[in-house]
């Protein structure tokens, strides 16, 4: 109960900040100093956050430092992402048609994808963006098979698609020099390391084989392959009982149209065999039991 009040209070004091900073007026230099400077916030935060973690290392503490951690964050980040927008748009879209319809469909796709993610967290891992809804569960397919941060990737895309729109210069580098590096610091020097205590070594071995951002083909986890290794290994040990037992049976058999039967029976067999042995669906006590008639 008291977690639940700690998410309420965290969510009306950011969304009070998002509002101010999005609605306020203020001089140009103020403003400028709030879109430029809120989002530095994140690197203080996420360190101090790391220094609570690493205090009490357990998976109680990380769920009960997440709240203050992710909201703080979320305050710094809209404080700066809020009026940052407001003025990019107003002002003008690029004039160039087929660059503008470039940029509006890049627009469409990476807010189409950022949806996505958001929706893959919901599925997969039973959670919400930040410390709305912490996830129950590590999601580590989808998206999340590709990277472990699709959600940043995707809206970092989302927000540089719309500036191309825009042509907008001083956006896409307050983005690359004041938002990115804050998201990539908390990513990195906190959120793995909650994300560690709360769900242990299925997130090592996640870590292990998932880049963090720039999207990769999954791997397969060690258990798996470990799992497929065993399995080809008794298929193979199959394989070659099965071809003993046939050349013993057949060392038997003399006449010519036996051996032409033998030699017909030995085909398929094989070739069961190898479907078997790489379809994952063996029926080597069938095959022994046709071999030894």
């Amino acid at each position: 109960m008291g977690q639940v009040v700690a998410k309420l209070a965290g969510l009306v004091i950011v969304v009070a900040c998002c509002w101010w900073a999005a609605s306020a007026e203020r001089s140009r230099a103020a403003e400028n100093w709030l879109v430029w400077g809120a989002p530095l916030a994140v690197f203080p935060v996420s360190y101090a956050g790391r220094k609570a973690l690493d205090a009490r290392p357990t998976a109680a503490h990380a769920s009960r430092t997440n709240i203050a951690v992710h909201y703080a964050v979320g305050s710094a980040l809209g404080m700066g992402i809020f009026p940052a927008f407001r003025r990019l748009l107003a002002e003008d879209v690029i004039h160039t048609p087929w660059v503008r319809q470039a940029a509006g469909a890049l627009v469409i796709v990476t807010g189409a994808a950022t949806a996505l993610t958001v929706v893959n967290l919901a599925w997969r891992g039973l959670g919400l963006p930040f410390a709305v809804k912490l996830s129950s569960r590590l999601a580590t397919d989808w998206m999340y098979g590709w990277t472990r941060n699709p959600m940043g990737l995707c809206a970092a895309c989302w927000f540089a698609s719309i500036g191309l729109e825009r042509g907008s210069v001083w956006f896409l580098v307050w983005l690359a020099t004041s938002v990115s590096p804050g998201w990539i610091f908390f990513a990195k020097v906190y959120e793995e390391r909650e994300l560690e205590l709360r769900f242990g070594q299925s997130y090592v071995e996640y870590r292990r084989r998932t880049p963090m951002f720039l999207p990769r083909k999954p791997r397969e986890s060690a258990r798996r392959t470990e799992c497929r290794a065993a399995h080809n290994r008794a298929a193979t040990r199959v394989v070659l009982r099965s071809i003993q037992v046939y050349t013993t049976r057949n060392s038997e058999l003399v006449s010519p149209a036996g051996e032409a039967s033998v030699g017909g029976t030995e085909f398929w067999t094989r070739l069961r065999l190898f479907g078997a042995q790489w379809f994952g669906r063996p029926r080597f006590e069938s095959t022994r039991r046709e071999i030894s008639r």
